[in-house]
């Protein structure tokens, strides 16, 4: 009989019974969760530890013991020096009185340990007194840090220079420093500043997040250009001021630097009043079923093809466009993607995308819209978009009213720029549908985005040109200072407007007179916006089938052998090896 297949088994059996099983790795878990302990109780007064003690010790007595009952052999046994008896003081006949109880029911009634007990017990035998409490008291702390270290370790981090957000709609004390710091590094430049004092990184890590508001990476750009005029000619005049002599100039300079810096807080206080705005319609949209308050605007544009190769830096790339719609209600972001071919950025195509939204997205119970934007003339604040939302309440009455809500420029950082962060702009990406795949991963809390494929889902329409036989031909109104703009069904004759956030409205007509009058263009229907995919410059079609040697995906080798070109663009040739791999007939090869 083969025994080969039984003794491996066996031996397999034994290697696993011998086998230690390896504690569970949990990294810093245990940290935390110490942390969420000693967060989670509240201190209270003092318990009187001692006193309690002596109360105890005062229930026990010490006796000697009467009976032994040895199961072993005497010399191995291990024998009780005492016994103890254990009382409970109580009235007893309107007299206090000590009453003989058992160990579990002394252990019960007081509510204590059993390893406190055993303590007083211990200490009663050996020197008759209970004594006091002597746990943290101890000065045995070899690896304490020391005064001296911990104030260096302070003042090192005190000693970096970061900036403020330039975003954050409040003074903030938070610091921000450059991206490429990080703990670990300052750590290290800490113990080489200080050798005499190093400390763990752990410790430098727990001061460093837990005594200091300070993050990575500059969150400062686009930096509002009027904040900018103000501070340079603050800083200016303040430092006329430091090296004036002559007191009636310095008094003037004075005047003119309070005037300065009273004209920069007002400033500042209109570009907080939007977001004061906003965060006051977010509550109310929560709360009112049919109000709801949106975000949109055009994301950066992201190149395609999105590769590693150098080449890339030297070439032109196709422009991959988004255009979002952030709900503040919920926080669900809508993402309307499609590249250069498929449609522009004009106003048209902002009205077809959000006749999309506001017929296949937006809950039809929705009667009041809040919209804010920034003051971009091309594609949100227009004359178009005005005429398109009063279009949209007063002839398909699908809105009660719109109010849209613009930004101080510089301030109008929107929940679309923080959706837009989390996007990594570096992936891989060689066909729109990457792109597109890469925002669906982007994001899972509270909900993933929400991405739409214009070129298939969204149907670009004329209306500037079908909106020119509807109303006037001129906006009644300067659109440039414009910060609140509402538009209601119960007045649709007019449109309401003011330049300030606080304060009364101001109207104008937009509807045409009553009297019959005959149509311009005669546009009485929405006509396509695009008969077909729109052409790219030649030069840039010529570079981007240079890249597209570089692609491994079959069908973006295809895609881009599709693309047209504009053939008004330049008279340049494009050179094709028998790969189909255009070339400069001038580069070296």
């Amino acid at each position: 009989m083969d025994t080969s297949f039984s003794d491996s088994s066996a031996e397999s059996e034994k290697d696993n019974a011998n086998r230690v099983k390896k504690r569970k790795k949990t990294g810093r878990l245990s940290e935390v969760m110490k942390k969420i302990r000693a967060t989670s109780n509240e201190l209270g007064s003092d318990c009187l530890f001692n006193r309690q003690n002596e109360y105890l010790g005062g229930l026990i007595t010490i006796q000697p013991v009467v009976q032994r009952r040895s199961r072993k052999d005497p010399n191995e046994a291990n024998f009780n020096d005492s016994s103890y008896s254990y009382r409970l003081r109580s009235y007893v006949d309107g007299a206090l009185q000590d009453i003989v109880i058992c160990y579990k029911a002394f252990l019960s009634i007081h509510g204590i340990s059993n390893r406190r007990v055993q303590t007083i017990k211990k200490k009663l035998l050996i020197s008759g007194v209970v004594g006091t409490d002597n746990r943290g008291k101890h000065s045995n702390r070899p690896h304490k840090l020391s005064d001296d270290t911990k104030t260096k370790v302070f003042d090192f981090i005190k000693s970096l220079k970061g900036r403020k957000s330039h975003y954050s709609p409040k003074d903030s004390e938070k610091l921000y420093l450059p991206e490429e710091l990080n703990i670990k590094k300052l750590h290290t430049f800490y113990n080489d500043k200080h050798p005499a004092n190093i400390v763990g990184y752990t410790t430098f890590r727990d001061i460093f997040e837990q005594k200091f508001n300070i993050s990575f990476g500059y969150p400062r750009k686009d930096t509002c250009s009027v904040c900018d005029v103000y501070k340079a000619e603050i800083k200016l005049i303040e430092n006329q001021i430091a090296t004036c002599v002559d007191n009636d100039t310095k008094n003037s300079l004075n005047k003119t630097l309070k005037k300065k810096s009273v004209e920069h807080e007002l400033h500042q206080r209109k570009g907080d009043k939007f977001y004061e705005l906003k965060r006051r319609y977010r509550r109310v949209a929560k709360k009112t079923p049919d109000l709801e308050a949106i975000v949109m605007d055009y994301q950066r544009n992201l190149p395609i093809p999105n590769i590693t190769t150098n080449d890339v830096y030297y070439r032109r790339q196709l422009n991959f466009i988004s255009f979002n719609v952030h709900v503040l209600s919920d926080e669900s972001s809508i993402l309307y993607t499609y590249d250069e071919t498929v449609a522009r950025k004009g106003a048209d195509d902002v009205c077809s995308m959000l006749e999309h939204y506001f017929s296949k997205i937006l809950d039809p119970k929705v009667k009041q819209l809040i919209i804010f934007c920034d003051s971009c003339a091309g594609q949100n604040k227009n004359y178009t978009i005005i005429r398109f939302f009063h279009y949209m309440i007063c002839k398909k009455k699908r809105f009660d009213s719109i109010k849209m809500v613009f930004p101080i420029r510089g301030h109008s950082y929107l929940e679309c720029d923080r959706d837009m962060g989390k996007i990594n702009s570096k992936s891989y990406a060689e066909l729109p549908d990457d792109w597109r795949n890469i925002f669906l991963q982007s994001r899972q809390k509270p909900t993933p985005f929400n991405v739409i494929d214009c070129a298939i889902e969204v149907e670009f329409k004329t209306w500037t040109d079908y909106f020119s036989d509807l109303y006037p031909t001129r906006c009644p109104i300067p659109t440039r200072p414009i910060r609140v703009l509402l538009i209601e069904e119960s007045k649709s004759r007019f449109i309401y407007h003011k330049s300030m956030y606080n304060g009364p409205y101001l109207s104008a007509v937009i509807t045409r007179p009553t009297n019959k009058r005959k149509l311009k263009n005669k546009n009485t229907t929405l006509r396509p916006l695009y008969d077909g995919p729109l052409p790219i410059k030649k030069s840039k079609l010529k570079d981007l089938l240079h890249l597209k040697q570089f692609l491994t995906n079959q069908d973006a080798q295809k895609f881009y052998d599709a693309l047209k070109s504009d053939e008004a663009d330049g008279d340049e040739d494009i050179v094709e090896y028998a790969d189909n791999t255009p070339i400069d007939e001038n580069e070296d090869q």
